[in-house]
């Protein structure tokens, strides 16, 4: 089976494709228009097919300094905190287009389990091993 993706769905494709938890489901995958990393990862998530993506450590830090500055850093449900947020407080702290660690990390995550590396690497370990 081949997989298509246009714009985030370009980038997931990349994903599912380096994710060992996919192994076997996909032949091939096109991605098209991927999110790019305009101006150098200042606008926009690193999450493009040659991103180099966070660690789970790094984007939960990234979260409980959002969830902080909302007022949920020290609540004892976070979850339970953010939702009770009003929208526009949350869009308003989040500043995702002037930095983009503001809001937490809203891209994919090197967890170990579904991405034990970024796509980027994979593939780039894929060549390694297949020009050897």
């Amino acid at each position: 089976m081949t997989i298509f993706g246009e714009s985030a769905g370009g980038a997931s494709v990349c994903d599912q494709v380096a994710s060992p938890t996919a192994k076997g489901l996909f032949q091939q995958g096109i991605s098209v228009s991927g999110f790019y990393n305009y101006n150098v990862n200042t606008i926009w998530w690193p999450a493009d097919c040659k991103s180099k993506l966070l660690s789970e450590a790094q984007a939960q830090k990234l979260g409980a300094k959002f969830a902080a500055k909302v007022g949920c850093g020290h609540a004892a449900h976070v979850a339970a905190c953010l939702r009770a947020v009003p929208v526009n407080t949350l869009l308003e702290q989040a500043g995702q287009i002037e930095n983009v660690g503001a809001g937490g990390a809203i891209g994919p995550i090197v967890n170990g389990t579904t991405l034990p590396m970024s796509a980027a690497e994979d593939f780039g370990a894929a060549v390694s091993t297949t020009s050897s």
